[in-house]
């Protein structure tokens, strides 16, 4: 059985530039109690959702909005949600902007990703 790689970087970009790399990633069972124990069950399902959108094939820009929609949730219930995962550490995005003019969103997603972005 080939071993999976736990949560690490995922990257994807706006519609403007389609350079996209994709990860099939996991919650090892430690992850997955830690975030539970941290941020509760509806944050949990909310970086899910986070994975699911980053690992499609035309993935779309994360906004508080679109995840309470398709939860059934008001947008400020995802806003906090969002804000707990970041404080929590299992959530963080940067801006860029190329050269070029292209601009874009980093999203890291998981503990391990995230520290090495704040570069702890």
């Amino acid at each position: 059985m080939s071993q999976l790689k736990p949560i690490s970087r995922i990257y994807f970009d706006t519609p403007k530039s389609r350079a996209t790399v994709y990860l099939k990633v996991y919650f090892t069972d430690t992850e997955r109690r830690s975030l539970l124990a941290a941020c509760g069950d509806a944050a949990y399902l909310l970086l899910e959702y986070y994975i699911r959108i980053a690992s499609l094939k035309e993935p779309e820009t994360i906004t508080d909005d679109k995840a309470a929609a398709y939860f059934g949730w008001r947008p400020e219930k995802a806003k906090r949600l969002r804000h707990n995962l970041t404080k929590a550490g299992w959530f963080a995005q940067e801006r860029i902007s190329l050269r070029n003019g292209t601009s874009g969103l980093i999203y890291f997603l998981g503990k391990e990703a995230v520290a090495e972005h704040r570069g702890e």
